[in-house]
């Protein structure tokens, strides 16, 4: 790869151990996971954070420590991705890298049970991610980033499309759903006699969003390597 050797092996290392703490710290902290209503967890009915859930989840330190110390790998990756461009572009992306990885931290720091600061700090690591996607793909389609290989905008493009749907599906549903997405265990006799239902949208969205990114991660940082 033409990439080769222009990114310094220390960020490439940060990328790498920014895709193991969050993406496989999360995965290993759903082990065994009985919920609020002693349910088994699914990407099709179940949100990321309540892996962290401090009210039930059994591994949420694990949930926790994965997200502050991967995010704090995660910003001196992309730093060293900027590095690379021209001032302009490079100024945009380092910075946005930086924010993505203090609001994942902070994701960490302030689990679901603290349900408004949780909402906050979640909705900006999703909405820099969804920025900084949009970043790269731009900066790739103006040629400076011509390092890459062609197909890696696929990808890019692919994880872009399913953070953008899973924002404005977030902004789009009803109030009483939303007010759900802080207690998604609780009935609601007006909406939802049974409770959770067996697929909900929003948080199945949300795990394609995060599922994708870890492919993108990974193949950004095998790139660089």
């Amino acid at each position: 790869m033409i990439i080769m050797g222009l990114i310094n092996p220390a960020f490439c290392i940060a990328g790498l151990c920014a895709l193991v703490f969050i993406e496989g710290g999360v995965a290993l902290s759903l082990r065994g996971f009985s919920g609020m209503k002693q349910e088994r967890y699914s990407i099709l009915n179940h949100f990321v954070s309540e892996g962290g859930d401090r009210r039930f989840a059994p591994h949420k330190t694990l949930f926790a420590i994965a997200l502050i110390v991967g995010g704090v790998m995660f910003a001196p990756f992309t730093i060293g991705i900027a590095l690379i461009l021209p001032r302009i572009p490079a100024i945009l992306i380092g910075v946005d890298g930086v924010f993505c990885s203090v609001s994942c931290c902070l994701v960490g720091i302030f689990p679901e049970d603290k349900e408004k600061m949780h909402f906050s700090v979640a909705a900006c690591f999703f909405v820099g991610m969804g920025v900084l996607l949009l970043l790269l793909v731009v900066t790739y389609f103006f040629g400076l980033l011509g390092m890459f290989p062609a197909w890696v905008i696929v990808p890019s493009l692919v994880t872009l499309v399913l953070f953008v749907a899973f924002i404005v599906d977030t902004l789009s549903i009803p109030k009483w759903e939303l007010d759900l997405t802080n207690r998604p265990w609780d009935s609601d006799p007006e909406h939802r006699p049974n409770g959770r239902p067996r697929f909900w949208r929003n948080p199945f969205l949300e795990w394609c969003s995060f599922i994708a990114l870890a492919v993108w991660l990974a193949i950004i940082v095998a790139i660089c390597f």
